[in-house]
This record gives C-alpha cells, sequence and structure tokens, in this order.
C-alpha cells in the first residue's frame, strides 16, 4: 500500500476505535515512509492517546510523541504541526494550573507563537482564534488582542468568540459597548455566560432577570453566588435574594460538616465589601478550540499534503 493509503487506514481503525491497530499501522508508516508527515501522526497519536504496550497496558507518552512532533518540524513547518505544538503546550499548562494553581505565561507564550506559525503558513478561522486566546493568556490588556477578535467575529461567529469579544471589552471597560453588543449574540451565549457579563458591566437589572434559569441549570460557585446576590439586591429583588439565600443554605441541611458553608452565603448576601471580593476573583479563560491534527483524516477531510496558503489568501 501507498502511504496515504496506510495512513488513510489507520485513521479509520483509529475513528473506530481499534487503537491498537491505529498505532501498529502509524508506526509502520513512518518506519517505512519517513516523512514529515508520518512523524507527525504517529506523534500526535502518541500525544493524543498514549501508548499501547506488549502488555496491553497503556501509558502516557507525551514525551516520546513530542519528539516525534518535533522532528516533523526539523522537516518541514507545516500548519497542522505547529497548531499540534500549541496543542501539547496547553496540555502541559493544565497539568501545571492543576498540580499548582499557578498559570503558565511562559507556556501560552509558546504556545502563541507555534499559533502565529501555524495560521500564517494555513489560515482557518479555528487557528486564528487560538492564536488570539494565547495571546490574550500571556498579555491581555493589549488592544490589538480585541482589534483582532472583532475582525475575527466578522467571520467566524460561535459561542466562543462572541464571548470573547464580550469579555474583553469588560476587560477594557468598554461596558456601554459590550452591553450595546450583548442583544447582537445572546442567542450564541448560555445564561450563566450573559448574567456574569451583565454583572460586571452593571446592568443589573438583566441578570437579575437571568438568576432562576441561572439557578435550575448549573452549579454554583461562591463568584457566581456573589454575582447573582448583587444583580438581585441592586435591582431591588430582596425577596427573590433572600430565598436564594435560603435554598442555598437549604441544599446543605443534613449534611455534616458544613455549618461554616452555611454561614457563607449568610455572609455573601450580608456583605456588600465580601461580594465584592468574590465578584472581583471572576477571571475569563477563553476556552481553546480543537482542531483536527491528523494529515489525510477522512473524518475531518484534511488533505495528507498540506497546501499553504498565507493570511493575506483568506
Amino acid at each position: 500500500m501507498t502511504i496515504v493509503e496506510n495512513n488513510q487506514k489507520a485513521l479509520i481503525a483509529l475513528s473506530k476505535g481499534h487503537f491498537s491497530e491505529a498505532q501498529k499501522l502509524l508506526f509502520e508508516n513512518a518506519r517505512h515512509f519517513p516523512t514529515h508527515e508520518t512523524y507527525h501522526n504517529i506523534g500526535y497519536f502518541l500525544c493524543s492517546e498514549g501508548l499501547e504496550c506488549k502488555n496491553g497496558k497503556v501509558r502516557n507518552a507525551d514525551r516520546l510523541g513530542l519528539q516525534y512532533l518535533l522532528k516533523a518540524e526539523q522537516m518541514k513547518a507545516t500548519s497542522i504541526n505547529q497548531s499540534a505544538l500549541a496543542g501539547e503546550c496547553e496540555k502541559q499548562r493544565n497539568a501545571e494550573f492543576c498540580r499548582t494553581g499557578v498559570d503558565q505565561p511562559a507556556l501560552c507564550y509558546t504556545a502563541w507563537q507555534h499559533m502565529e506559525r501555524a495560521v500564517k503558513l494555513q489560515y482557518s478561522h479555528e487557528a486564528e482564534y487560538n492564536r488570539l486566546r494565547f495571546w490574550f493568556l500571556y498579555d491581555r490588556l493589549n488592544p490589538d488582542i480585541l482589534e483582532g477578535v472583532k475582525c475575527l467575529l466578522a467571520e467566524y461567529r460561535t459561542e466562543d468568540s462572541a464571548e470573547f469579544l464580550l469579555h474583553l471589552l469588560c476587560i477594557h471597560g468598554d461596558y456601554r459597548s459590550c452591553l450595546e453588543l450583548i442583544p447582537r449574540y445572546q442567542d450564541l451565549l448560555d445564561k450563566l455566560g450573559l448574567l456574569s457579563l451583565y454583572c460586571l458591566c452593571g446592568d443589573f437589572a438583566a441578570g437579575a432577570a437571568l438568576c432562576d434559569d441561572v439557578e435550575k441549570k448549573f452549579v454554583l460557585n461562591d463568584c457566581t453566588t456573589a454575582m447573582m446576590a448583587e444583580c438581585l439586591i441592586r435591582s431591588g429583588k430582596y425577596a427573590s435574594a433572600d430565598a436564594l439565600r435560603k435554598r442555598q443554605k437549604e441544599d446543605l441541611t443534613g449534611i455534616p460538616g458544613t455549618r461554616t458553608d452555611q454561614q457563607k452565603f449568610d455572609r455573601i448576601f450580608a456583605s456588600p465589601e465580601h461580594r465584592a471580593k468574590l465578584i472581583q476573583t471572576y477571571c475569563y479563560r477563553p476556552p481553546y478550540v480543537p482542531m483536527c491534527e491528523y494529515f489525510g483524516c477522512p473524518l475531518h477531510g484534511t488533505p495528507f499534503y498540506e497546501n499553504h496558503k498565507s493570511t493575506t489568501e483568506k
């Protein structure tokens, strides 16, 4: 079989959940046809799925997968490869954040560099979104990010890009523009995102109108509870605020060791200063948009041989 036929057979096996067969075929393709495409695909597979050992156990293979991805990069720079390397930075960033609770701006900067190259080699809306996202995560106040997201949203109307723009306007203190644009995109946003934006922009009545839906559909953390309390109290819905406080406390009734948690709700609803501190802990992080990062994927229609196209040829 040809290099393309071998690759297609491997990815079809992967799509059916036949990981052992896919791993075997991808390794064989890289051994028989050592090209940047085959090295990349086995590297991305190892990073995504791990390595199945001879005893049938699967172990983490990020380090080995990264070696293949970097080897592919040395052979030829491609958009798919750069995007995959950025995705590995994202994985490392999430792991470090879970372990330490501290973000890693250096990893975001490295990921942004990869996405800069990816977009220049082959533009896509998803790649441009991720480029702007990583840029934001290490340089959140840069006004060029706001302009970039405005341009992107004109062609890429998704929940993530709309929410990105509206939060950027809040971060830059342009609350009026944010409130003016919310009706244009509110069909894309969930109720929790809308409530957060209304609270941050000071439209407490609009936020209060969403509290019932948010309480029914979402798990409430302290910051969200504080936002809901602020909207209800500042819009004069004192009875609704008190009813919410009581329901939050009742949810913990009978659970041992929750007396302190019950008392914290009293403090949230009683103290404007405490609510303000909790609301200040709100930190918007735009989600990462996953992309198909296999060459020649039959499921997503990605070509095996990538044709480079500059950002001026969108």
